[in-house]
């Protein structure tokens, strides 16, 4: 090949290859030892990189990652466009994501800014320290993300520090948010989202049909929520002080189906709730939930504080506490008014 046409060649393939690369991912990637990406890091360094035009599913081979993984705002991600992280056998056991939390990189996964990400049927152990153990961290507005049918190993603590809760958002307005089908073990909280304020609440939260168990403090905490539903769930913990904390929310919040076995504190405690009258907005409604506490301490069942406009129907208490002036079923405190019981 004469050395003009070398040349001409040469150029055609600096021009053509960046484009080719430059796409926007589309379709199916496989993730692990043969596969499109040799890690998770690298799968998303690319995605970050290039962006999505149509949905993108990676596959992840059986095996333990050592990652920490951090996705940003991903340009194309959408309703339609969504991007998903899975093992590609659909069990959770075939693949393991680890890594030691620091006190400085505390997470293992964090969506910052992240819309449309859907972690599904992977393992997430936070490993190898008793001070640092969010496993998920949610931050800056990350919206639309949904955690299925996965295993979460947090730290074993019997506290409540804030460096040790399972999945994490603080301060931030964090919108459709679907936690459903997860195992939670240990961890100080296992789901705990904090709104904004008042003024800016987080909406179209889900925590339906989790597992939690061996939480040291709280399994579930909400705050500045507006209409969230927590269903389905099973909480078992010796060392919670609650089964699961609502505070300052509004609207048709939903608690359902849900069965709490602790041992001392209040099962489901509701502050400055407020539901809807009915009409456009539906009432609170706790419903057909199955509590148990024991131990010798402060034993309440449900508690509404400050509350309002709440359904309290069907659910079925159980208090073994061997505390003789500090059990109760129900109680309702402070200014708490349209409530049926």
């Amino acid at each position: 090949m004469s050395s003009f046409k070398l040349l001409i060649t040469v150029l055609i393939f600096s021009i053509y290859l960046p484009q080719v690369y430059s796409q926007p991912l589309n379709g199916s990637y496989t993730i692990g030892s043969g596969g499109n990406y040799s890690t998770i890091s690298a799968a998303v360094t690319d995605l970050t990189t290039r962006g999505v035009n149509a949905p993108v599913v990676f596959n992840i081979l059986n095996g333990n990652y050592n990652e920490q993984i951090l996705i940003g705002s991903i340009t194309g991600a959408s309703a339609t466009n969504t991007i998903t992280f899975q093992s590609q056998s659909g069990n959770a056991a075939d693949v393991t994501l680890s890594f030691t939390p620091t006190s400085t990189n505390n997470y293992i996964v964090r969506l910052n800014q992240s819309d449309y990400i859907t972690f599904q049927n992977i393992t997430l152990t936070a490993s190898g320290s008793p001070s640092y153990g969010t496993v998920i961290k949610l931050d800056g507005d990350a919206n639309n993300n949904r955690f299925l049918n996965n295993v979460l190993n947090g730290a074993s603590t019997t506290g409540g520090s804030a460096n040790l809760i399972i999945i994490y958002a603080d301060g931030d307005s964090i919108d459709n948010t679907t936690i459903s089908g997860n195992t939670l073990a240990n961890g100080s909280y296992g789901v705990y989202l904090d709104g904004i304020s008042t003024t800016v609440p987080s909406s179209g939260t889900q925590i339906t049909n989790n597992t939690f168990s061996g939480t040291g403090y709280n399994p579930i905490f909400l705050r500045y929520q507006i209409g969230p539903q927590v269903n389905g769930n099973t909480i078992s913990s010796t060392t919670a002080q609650r089964g699961m904390e609502i505070h300052n929310s509004t609207g048709a919040m939903q608690i359902l189906k849900n069965q709490i076995s602790i041992n001392s504190g209040y099962g489901i405690y509701l502050y400055f709730c407020d539901g809807g009258t009915g009409l456009p907005t539906p009432r609170g409604l706790i419903a057909n939930n199955f509590i148990s506490i024991g131990g010798n301490s402060t034993s309440y069942g449900i508690q509404l504080y400050y509350t309002t406009n709440q359904d309290v129907y069907y659910n079925s208490v159980n208090i073994t506490s061997t505390n003789t002036t500090a059990g109760r079923a129900l109680s309702v405190e402070v200014s708490g008014s349209s409530i049926n019981i």
